[in-house]
């Protein structure tokens, strides 16, 4: 490179080592990425929108061959496009693989007594929704529940089971780690009849998970 053509770039908004990185990793050619983002009105970090949109392009099966795929005519609705329709599938395969964890969760840890149920979320974009009412951050342990890091469950009033209550955040062995209600607030943590149940789930789910145990035990 020379260093009046690095500094053609630089004058374009372009620093020599994103251009350098985007050369390697696209096949290519320098100039032409430039050129190209700077009629699409991008600096330096439309480098990593372009990497971005050729990665997703690629893992939705389009050919980047084609020059019209290639160079989209418009990057940044292209780029959502593409990386949207990527996450969708994604999800739904999360999904998809999560569905016979969820099972297995509901047998050791749903629980109905009284007026309350403890539930396991049926799907992983229950536990954002979650976060988002409840306004705490559940929202991002969706990939710890998923791989089994540990189990989130929602405690609800058991004739509104739609209604967010607390959320329960447990260790695979079934042992408490917090129980949140709306915002975290001290105020909202469960009392009285609420508080009776989660002791009475507690004491259950030990049962289940201790009785689980003993017949892997037997099985080996």
């Amino acid at each position: 490179l020379k260093p009046d053509q690095a500094r053609k770039w630089l004058n374009r908004g372009f620093t020599h080592s994103a251009v350098t990185s985007a050369e390697a990793e696209l096949g290519d050619d320098g100039e032409t990425i430039v050129k190209y983002l700077t009629k699409q009105g991008q600096d330096h970090n439309g480098v990593y929108l372009l990497k971005d949109y050729r990665s997703s392009a690629v893992k939705l099966g389009r050919d980047i061959n084609v020059p019209s795929i290639r160079w989209p005519k418009q990057l940044v609705p292209a780029h959502d496009e593409a990386t949207n329709s990527v996450k969708v599938i994604e999800d739904k395969e999360r999904n998809r693989l999560y569905h016979e964890t969820y099972e297995r969760l509901r047998k050791d840890f749903e629980f109905v007594s009284g007026d309350y149920m403890a539930i396991v979320p049926q799907n992983l974009s229950d536990i954002k929704l979650e976060g988002k009412i409840q306004h705490h951050c559940v929202g991002g342990y969706t990939e710890r529940h998923a791989s089994g890091q540990c189990v989130i469950i929602f405690i609800r009033k058991r004739l509104l089971p739609a209604i967010p209550l607390f959320t329960v955040e447990l260790k695979p062995d079934g042992k408490l780690v917090q129980v949140q209600g709306y915002h975290n607030e001290a105020n909202r943590k469960p009392t009285g009849a609420a508080a009776e149940f989660m002791e009475e789930w507690k004491a259950e789910i030990t049962r289940r998970l201790s009785k689980n145990k003993k017949r892997k035990v037997k099985t080996a």
